[in-house]
């Protein structure tokens, strides 16, 4: 209800009446300073336009029979026109002055807001302009500003009036037109109660022959709205009998759920979203050692130490972050009894029906007995899944040799031309001989790559340990850290061994890597050491070597060493010590293997706590045979024949048309299997020689080969591959292909297959 005090002083308060009434006095005030300003301006600009006149007058009327007077020196009669012209509105002083001396003078000068006008007098006689003086007249401003001001008072205080009667009458009107009726609807709004829901809203009218306006279809509204409250209010009644009917069933379902939640064998929480329990199962209640009613209000850190109590409550916040249920794996010791059991942990975030998070359910499942079914399953699958992860390896190992030979091959071929090109002692030849080196160094590491994909042989050859050792220590020394120190000491006089050099640097690279993680964390030294040796006495632990000279590679580190009883699996494949993802077990194996098949033995020493040494023996060769260059001095052979290559490189293409036109050959370069059929097919006898890539779209080069020897059997056919599981050197000569190059081809091997199958030169 509305206080008495406010419907007494209603009409008086700063309601929307005042301020009405006001914004229409600052209007109408802002409305009148604006008139009386137009009209003081306008009044102004009359008074100036009254002394203008007065200044024509006297220079129309007067100026004349006064230069008369001056000329006949009639002072008297001077005197009489002066005092004439005084009698013009607005004058305050005149004076006639004839060399600086007033001659005659009437009025006061009081030189403030006055316009001086200056007349010359000046008399003709005959062609003569004679000057008689000047006469000034002063016009006083003070009779016009005190008329605008009177004016200006007139006018303010009858607007002032008029506006207050005005604004009183609307104020008037407006009240009881508007305000009466809306304090009536507070008034009846406050006092609205379930009791007087059936009163209805009427206004107070005085007469109706006005009709209808906008406060009677208010009150209409106001009624509707007090017909649908009470009806609200009928099945609002209802409503909460229904509503106190379904709480009863919903106690009685809780009961059941209760009953259900405790006899569920695992764990079942719900807590809010500060950790706070809220409810949980009885198993729970186990894991705690205390009952839900002990358990409920308090938090992790109540029951169980800050470690797990802090796990728990980071696993709480990934779930609610996540906004999706989490899955972990726990190891939980129960409270009760104190056993172990591994679980498997859903925590899932509970929403509000505004999807405001308000807490986490939790359900905790004893795994054990599954985790235990499952590591005898890994272990029966871990050699398979090894199994196929090597295989798969190494058919990605194979096509990465084949992309990067397509690379390899042009490089080797344009630095062949470059450095046939530059001048044998420029600077220019020795970076081009530095990138030849370079090149045919990933050509080695490709046939590594192929070795280890199964689709080629290592190759051993004459191999000196110096300059493989010097590679992979430019390796180490940019890779592993400065708390490691690296020391070496290599024998440049050891001799040459028999060995692949790519597959040496993949065993120091390995021992050194293995080296670095036993001293990653409290930094060591890592020591080299090449010397050669000879052996007469075979020692026990190299039973499989013969008496006599070997390179002995010692790697030797200040790390962690390796327990006794681990020392028998060390080389077993994939056994490792290491963490997850440093290693995968393969590591000395595959070292074990690569010193084996270099007819050497590998031995490691080490104790825990005083690091690890390895020593590796190779066989010296027995005598150095002096390396035949008499076939690199000779000229590449070439030709006149007529030869089409196909590749779908068109680097490839680029180059070899290049080089085989060096060598006096006709070359038709194709960069299509199909596009080649069809131009061979339109001329069979255009050519001498085909050679063609291997991998290609559409058709691959043995399909190639295929079809154009169906169309001329005897046409010579040299196939190039980078890789391919399809065809090797072997299997072309099986399927009557003449030559076979494997990618990247240097210039002389290119060229001595093709005389090989062309026969001497034409």
């Amino acid at each position: 209800m509305i206080p008495d005090k406010f419907k007494k002083e209603s009409i008086l308060r700063w309601g929307i009446a005042q301020k009405f009434i006001l914004c229409i006095l600052l209007f109408s005030f802002l409305v009148t300073l604006v008139l009386t300003g137009m009209q003081l301006y306008m009044g102004y600009h009359a008074g100036l336009g009254a002394i203008e006149k007065s200044i024509r007058q006297v220079e129309e009327s007067y100026l004349p029979g006064i230069i008369n007077t001056l000329w006949v020196s009639d002072t008297q009669l001077l005197t009489t026109q002066i005092n004439g012209l005084m009698k013009l509105g607005d004058v305050q002083y005149i004076d006639v002055v004839y060399k600086d001396q007033a001659l005659v003078k009437a009025g006061v000068f009081t030189d403030e807001h006055v316009i001086i006008k200056i007349f010359p007098l000046t008399y003709t006689y005959g062609d003569k302009t004679i000057s008689l003086g000047r006469l000034r007249l002063i016009f006083t401003l003070k009779n016009l500003h005190n008329r605008l001001m009177k004016d200006a008072i007139a006018i303010i205080i009858s607007q002032s009036i008029l506006l207050f009667l005005v604004s009183g009458f609307m104020f008037v009107i407006f009240y009881f037109l508007v305000a009466r009726h809306l304090y009536a609807l507070v008034n009846y709004t406050n006092s609205l109660e379930v009791a007087t829901l059936e009163t209805p809203f009427s206004l107070k009218r005085y007469k109706r022959s006005w009709g209808k306006d906008e406060f009677d279809i208010l009150a209409g509204s106001v009624n509707d709205m007090r017909i649908n409250l009470n009806d609200s209010y009928s099945l609002l009644k209802g409503e909460i009998l229904e509503r106190n009917q379904a709480e009863a069933s919903l106690r009685e379902n809780e009961g059941r759920l209760k009953t259900l939640v405790n006899t569920i064998p695992d764990l079942v929480w719900l807590k809010n979203f500060e950790g706070v329990y809220l409810s949980c199962n009885s198993k729970f209640e186990q894991f705690f050692g205390a009952k839900e009613a002990q358990i409920v209000g308090k938090t992790d850190y109540d029951f169980v130490g800050s470690d797990l109590a802090d796990s728990f409550r980071e696993k709480d916040r990934a779930a609610i972050t996540a906004g999706v249920p989490t899955i972990n794996e726990e190891n939980l010791v129960y409270a009760d009894d104190g056993h172990r059991e591994i679980s498997e942990t859903v925590k899932t975030p509970m929403y509000d029906d505004e999807r405001q998070c308000i807490g986490v359910l939790g359900i905790s499942r004893d795994i054990t007995d599954r985790k235990k079914q499952e590591a005898e399953q890994a272990k029966l699958e871990t050699r398979l899944q090894q199994s196929q992860k090597m295989e798969a390896i190494g058919t990605l190992a194979g096509g990465i040799a084949h992309d990067f030979n397509n690379i390899l091959y042009p490089l080797i071929g344009f630095a062949e031309m470059l450095q046939e090109d530059l001048p044998r002692e420029s600077r220019e030849q020795e970076s081009v001989t530095q990138i030849l080196q370079a090149a045919l160094r990933a050509k080695d590491l490709v046939k590594q790559i192929l070795a280890f994909s199964r689709q080629s042989n290592q190759e051993l050859k004459p191999v000196r340990l110096q300059s493989t050792l010097k590679e992979a220590l430019t390796l180490l020394n940019a890779s592993i850290p400065k708390t490691i120190d690296i020391q070496t000491k290599i024998d440049a006089d050891c001799g040459m061994v028999v060995a692949d050099a790519t597959k040496i640097h993949q065993v120091v690279m390995n021992l050194a890597t293995n080296a670095y993680h036993a001293m990653e964390k409290s930094g060591g030294r890592l020591t080299i050491v090449l010397e050669q040796t000879q052996i007469d006495a075979i020692p026990l632990e190299f039973s499989e070597l013969l008496p006599g000279n070997y390179a002995r590679l010692k790697i030797t580190d200040t790390g962690t060493g390796i327990e006794p009883s681990l020392m028998d699996k060390i080389f077993d494949p994939y056994f490792t010590t290491k963490e997850t993802n440093k290693g995968t077990g393969l590591g000395l194996s595959v070292v074990q293997g690569i010193i084996k098949s270099c007819n050497g033995a590998i031995h490691v020493y080490s104790e825990p706590g005083r690091g690890t040494e390895v020593h590796i023996y190779l066989p010296i060769m027995k005598k150095m045979k002096s390396l035949d260059r008499s076939d690199l001095s000779e000229p590449v052979q070439g030709g006149r024949e007529r030869i089409l290559i196909i590749d779908d490189e068109e680097m490839i293409i680029k180059m070899e048309k290049q080089i085989l036109e060096r060598l006096g050959y006709h070359v038709t370069p194709m960069t299509g299997s199909v596009e080649t059929l069809a131009l061979f097919k339109e001329n069979p006898d255009a050519f001498d020689l085909v050679i063609t890539d291997m991998t290609m779209p559409q058709m691959t080069g043995i399909q190639l080969a295929d079809k154009i020897r169906s169309i001329r059997p005897d046409i010579p056919v040299i196939i190039c591959s980078g890789f391919s599981d399809q065809i090797n050197s072997d299997t072309s000569k099986e399927m009557g292909i003449q030559g076979y190059l494997m990618k990247p081809v240097i210039t002389r091997e290119l060229a001595t297959t093709i005389r090989a199958v062309l026969g001497d030169p034409r």
